[in-house]
């Protein structure tokens, strides 16, 4: 597909959670893992044999594993919903104070890094 304008929309202000791993908790309680990717996303416009991406841009697409009182795992996945560059500011400043607010209700955000990054990764994610 044809991208029109910004041949590759990079939001560098999303870099520092671009494909991170962060575990959540609750006064103290492991309650999951959010994992943050970023996606493009834009208008789709033209026939369709000639379409084209317009006022292209990028999201954080949250995907969430919390841990259920059963011991299972529920997991869900939402892309922000930010339409201005302004309501994507609040999202970043929310990321940025270490807190997700989920079904489970204001989660505290550890970010993970290396082999502990990974093994979450791989058991909630990926797998």
């Amino acid at each position: 597909m044809k991208i029109e304008g910004d041949k590759d929309p990079v939001d560098h202000r999303l870099d520092a959670y671009r494909g991170r791993v962060a575990r959540l908790t609750k006064d103290g309680k492991p309650m999951g893992f959010l994992h943050i990717t970023v996606e493009r996303w834009g208008e789709v416009k033209g026939l369709f044999w000639r379409r084209r991406l317009v006022n292209g841009r990028e999201l954080p697409h949250w995907h969430v594993a919390t841990r259920k009182e059963d011991g299972s795992w529920e997991h869900e996945d939402t892309i922000s919903f930010a339409m201005t560059p302004e309501e994507l500011d609040q999202e970043l400043a929310e990321l940025e104070s270490g807190y997700f607010d989920g079904r489970q209700g204001r989660l505290r955000m550890e970010w993970l890094n290396g082999e502990e990054a990974k093994s979450a990764l791989s058991e909630h994610f990926h797998g």
